[in-house]
């Protein structure tokens, strides 16, 4: 719960609201440069996002970009699914 607990200080003391940056097409237009492979991840109740909507966009059209959708993740998607996360990105980094 240490991690849960220094999320909700960082939340409550920040001067900075990204929720309306997240909301911006910024990683679409960086990315339209770049051509590496690039796995997406997302958790299934992610808020800051329309998860599949977003996933499908910033996949489509290219061969090397991937996406998953974790189910019953939210935003913080590795620390509320990890194991699932793990195998993700092993089977991904694995090229299988």
């Amino acid at each position: 719960m240490l991690t849960l607990d220094l999320h909700e200080r960082m939340c409550k003391a920040t001067r900075f609201h990204s929720k309306a940056l997240s909301r911006k097409p910024l990683l679409g237009e960086a990315l339209s440069g770049f051509s590496g492979p690039t796995l997406f991840l997302w958790g299934e109740h992610d808020v800051t996002a329309q998860p599949v909507e977003a996933a499908q966009q910033l996949a489509s059209g290219a061969l090397h970009r991937d996406w998953c959708l974790v189910p019953g993740a939210g935003h913080w998607v590795q620390y509320e699914r990890p194991q699932e996360v793990n195998q993700l990105l092993l089977r991904w980094f694995s090229g299988t």
